[in-house]
C-alpha cells in the first residue's frame, strides 16, 4: 500500500512473504485450498488465458519483442500445487505498471496504448484465472 500512496518515491522497498498458517478474513482461499487452487489457476492459464492472449495477439507480440520473452503457450510462474501462480504477462504488466508509477525509465516501445492495452489484458486474465470457475470463486470471495 505505501508503494501504491507514493510514500516511498523513487525508493526500492524491501518486500518479504511468509506462507500463510491461517485463514485471515478476505485473506483469500483457505492454506488447506491452496494445492486445488493453484491447479485450478495453472490449468486455466494452458486453455483459457492462451485462448485469451491469442485474441489479443498485438499485445502480446509487442511485449515479446520489447522484454525478449516467448509468451506462448501462457506461461505461469509456478506448477500446480505451488504458491499464488501468475502468469509471466501479469508479471510483466505489474513491472511496468510499478515503472511507470515511479518514474523509472521504460523502453520507448511501450507507448500509453500499448500499456493501457497491456495492462487491461493482464487483469482480464487474472481476474478470469481466479473466478471463472464457480469453486474458485467461492475459494476467492467467501
Amino acid at each position: 500500500a505505501a508503494i501504491v500512496e507514493g510514500i516511498f518515491p523513487f525508493t526500492p522497498v524491501p518486500i518479504s512473504v511468509s506462507p500463510r498458517t491461517e485463514d485471515p478474513a478476505l485473506g483469500g482461499p483457505a492454506p488447506a485450498c491452496g494445492s486445488r487452487t493453484a491447479k485450478m489457476i495453472v490449468d486455466w492459464h494452458k486453455v483459457k488465458g492462451w485462448e485469451m492472449l491469442k485474441q489479443h495477439i498485438d499485445v502480446v507480440e509487442a511485449i515479446e519483442t520489447i522484454c525478449d520473452v516467448n509468451l506462448t503457450g501462457n506461461p505461469v510462474n509456478a506448477e500446480p500445487g505451488g504458491p499464488n501462480p501468475h502468469a509471466w504477462i501479469g508479471d510483466i504488466s505489474d513491472s511496468l505498471d510499478s515503472a511507470f508509477a515511479c518514474g523509472v525509465p521504460v523502453p520507448s516501445e511501450v507507448t500509453p496504448e500499448l500499456h493501457k492495452d497491456l495492462t487491461k489484458l493482464a487483469f482480464d486474465v487474472q481476474e478470469g484465472s481466479h473466478y471463472d470457475d464457480p469453486q474458485g470463486a467461492i475459494m476467492f470471495a467467501g
